[in-house]
């Protein structure tokens, strides 16, 4: 696996777990809150479109 590819894994998982862990810890769950999914997502779409081919 590429080390961009690995980067966006590690992204995609940090964010996620915080997407779904501290709105339960804070008890927030207001818009502001749930727009910060964007982010998980974002890290999800560019780790299946990075290339997992050596250059």
């Amino acid at each position: 696996m590429k080390r961009k590819r690995k980067v966006y894994l590690i992204l995609l998982i940090v964010t996620a777990l915080c997407y779904f862990i501290l709105p339960e810890i804070t008890g927030n769950y207001h818009i502001a809150t749930r727009t910060f999914g964007i982010i998980p997502f974002t890290f999800f779409v560019l780790f299946i479109l990075s290339s997992d081919k050596e250059d």
